[in-house]
Parts: C-alpha cells; structure tokens; sequence
C-alpha cells in the first residue's frame, strides 16, 4: 500500500490548500504560492509548511 494521500480543502482565508502527505512529511501547499511559483520559479514559495512526521507508526 502507498504511503502517499492527497487532499484538497478551503482555508478559512479563502485561498484552495492542497496536503500532500507522503513518506512521513507533511506538505502544506498554498494555492496562491504555488501560482507565484509558477510565474516567477522561487522554490522557497512553493511550501507554506512542511512538518516532519515520525518515519513510522505502530
């Protein structure tokens, strides 16, 4: 089974966040970030938060 999940939900500043958890680390995406990242290619916008989870869970 993948360690992978995706979901797609609506912040409470109006802007599309997008979690992406995958091998332990938790992707938070900002929609608006990743369009100025897009534009301008700034890979330090591309992540709002990326939080390290514990590499496995019993």
């Amino acid at each position: 089974m993948p360690n992978a999940s995706s979901t797609i939900k609506e912040s409470k500043g109006g802007f599309i966040t997008r979690t992406s958890f995958v091998k332990g680390t938790l992707f938070i995406y900002n929609a608006a970030c990743e369009h100025q990242f897009i534009n301008t290619g700034k890979e330090e916008c591309r992540y709002d938060l990326i939080i390290h989870s514990p590499a496995s869970k019993t």
